[in-house]
């Protein structure tokens, strides 16, 4: 059961979304998915993890590349890499609680904070085999996608060495990749939200989330509904988290 002031700090529009509020909201997107009672219709075959999961492969990566627009430090052999038992719990969908095995999913969505602690959506395409960055700045930046692209590296580099070691690969059957770096591609500005404040950005990511799940194109909205949006994502939360009987 989430606090006070958890909820008073998601309503608040001067404050920054924590880790713990997108964990919460994804946690009840993914239990109403297998609600009959929804209000939304949700795309099947589309897996979630938490905040976590990039903050880990971030901090073990920048062990070979403390600057992720630089050069690696030390050569990254995959062969002599061992994955963290976490992570194949990730995989095999027992982390979080909440999760899906990778191999019951065609993509697989991947909330990730960069540089400044700004946030993104990732979407590993397990079928294309590659990285859709969806990003609430991309306006200020429509030239192209390099910065965010080399900003996720992490995961370009680590996902399919997880894959590969948890057995992915062979229980679904298909081509094997372990040390070919993803290949990854901002979608375009018009298919996101444009943030304005860096305070918004939390729940920009969540309203994207949201959406992909539900297979939209975009997310029809502004800065200017961000307030609507705060209270309707907490009074989602804590109605779900009474218990039934209430």
């Amino acid at each position: 059961m989430q606090t006070q002031d958890f909820f008073i700090s998601l309503e608040d529009n001067d404050s920054h979304l924590l880790d713990t509020h997108v964990d919460a909201y994804l946690n009840l997107l993914n239990k109403m998915r297998g609600s009959k009672t929804s209000p939304y219709k949700f795309k099947d075959r589309m897996g979630i993890v938490d905040c976590n999961f990039f903050d880990e492969l971030a901090k073990v990566w920048a062990g070979w590349q403390p600057n992720l627009h630089g050069r690696l430090v030390q050569p990254f052999s995959v062969k002599d890499f061992v994955i963290h038992p976490e992570w194949k719990q990730y995989c095999d969908g027992r982390r979080p609680y909440w999760g899906s095995p990778w191999d019951s999913c065609d993509k697989v969505v991947v909330p990730c904070k960069v540089e400044d602690g700004h946030r993104v959506v990732c979407v590993v395409d397990l079928l294309l085999w590659e990285i859709q960055v969806y990003d609430p700045k991309a306006h200020w930046v429509p030239q192209g996608g390099t910065h965010i692209c080399q900003q996720i590296v992490p995961l370009r580099r680590l996902f399919p060495v997880i894959c590969l070691q948890a057995g992915f690969f062979n229980r679904t059957g298909r081509r094997t990749y372990d040390s070919t770096p993803m290949k990854a591609r901002r979608m375009n500005e018009k298919q996101v939200p444009r943030q304005i404040s860096s305070k918004s950005n939390g729940v920009f990511v969540l309203l994207m989330i949201c959406s992909l799940l539900r297979g939209l194109k975009c997310v029809k909205t502004s800065e200017r509904d961000i307030q609507s949006h705060r209270q309707d994502i907490a009074y989602e939360i804590f109605t779900n988290s009474l218990p039934e009987e209430c």
